[in-house]
């Protein structure tokens, strides 16, 4: 069996620990790195020109720094996207523009245009359609949910997280830094300042929106009584409404790392005081639903489609 440990506070704790509380889970998670990681790459290249390290295979879909002249990365697989021209658009037809993309070996995107890899034609195996891979969200669960968060009200940071290390491209609506305001009404700063995370990246209700409107996930409400949380799937995210008696609007989110082969629950990680717990029970076991402080609340599947 292969064995995931989380770092908490009293020690070290494994998937196998967990089936001790939940039963074991249906499949077991791949091992994660601290940072974003894909596959074993299937090809080298040396970047020519110091070049954008993206989220996906656009210029638009966010920067995560730099692949530095002269750096040796690895290639996983190719996509078609943006155009975009570079260091060696003399040596491309039409122009010189070019859509060929990696995905690195370090889960990040970069332009064919600016790394050398020996041939205008790809070199790695094409990346599958789908491009959120489920065990890779329950992977970064695994391996980050006792760290400390970043934020101080930190489930929608976990779960963007997660879903990034999955495959989904970050934005400018839903991304690490932006260098403008994009909804938390913040006063203004000088150009090019690092707001911080967007309001879809660590707000529950903003994430919800934004996934649903890009097309990433369905959402559906969830009967309390339905132990399979709508047939929930590891990957996938529970958002719950219970502040104020459910007003409509999400409060926090849990991401579903598998489910029990005891009963079939849908086992949820989360960046709240009970790291890990059933999907309708609170830390203590109890189901939400009889406690005082989440009575009415309300549950909502986002099953991941992108």
């Amino acid at each position: 069996m292969n064995r995931i440990t989380l770092k908490t506070g009293a020690g070290i704790v494994t998937a196998a620990m967990i089936a001790v509380s939940f039963g074991a889970l249906s499949a077991q998670p791949a091992a994660a790195s601290p940072s974003p990681a894909a596959t074993t790459a299937a090809a080298t290249a040396t970047v020519a020109k110091t070049t954008q390290r993206m989220s996906g295979p656009s210029l638009d879909s966010g920067q995560a720094g730099t692949y530095q002249e002269g750096t040796q990365i690895g290639l996983v697989c190719y996509a078609r996207g943006q155009r975009v021209q570079g260091h060696f658009s003399n040596y491309i037809p039409a122009g010189g523009w070019d859509d060929l993309w990696y995905r690195a070996a370090d889960g990040r995107w970069v332009a064919d245009v600016d790394i050398d890899t020996g041939t205008n034609n790809p070199v790695a195996p094409a990346c599958p359609t789908r491009m959120f891979q489920p065990d890779l969200a329950v992977a970064y669960a695994f391996a980050h949910v006792y760290d400390d968060g970043d934020l101080e009200s930190d489930c929608t940071y976990f779960t963007s997280q997660a879903w990034w290390y999955a495959g989904l491209p970050q934005s400018d609506q839903w991304r690490d830094g932006a260098t403008r305001d994009l909804g938390w009404g913040l006063p203004p700063l000088p150009v090019n300042t690092v707001y911080g995370t967007t309001p879809a990246a660590a707000s529950a209700d903003w994430f919800k929106n934004y996934v649903v409107d890009q097309g990433y996930a369905t959402i559906k409400e969830i009967d309390w009584s339905d132990s399979t949380a709508a047939g929930a799937q590891p990957g996938d995210v529970i958002a719950y409404d219970w502040d104020n008696g459910a007003d409509g609007k999400v409060d926090h989110l849990a991401l579903v790392v598998g489910l029990s082969t005891v009963n079939g629950q849908p086992i949820i990680m989360q960046h709240s005081p009970s790291r890990t717990r059933y999907w309708s029970l609170d830390g203590n076991g109890t189901p939400l639903t009889q406690t005082a402080k989440y009575k009415g609340a309300r549950a909502y599947l986002l099953h991941e489609i992108g």
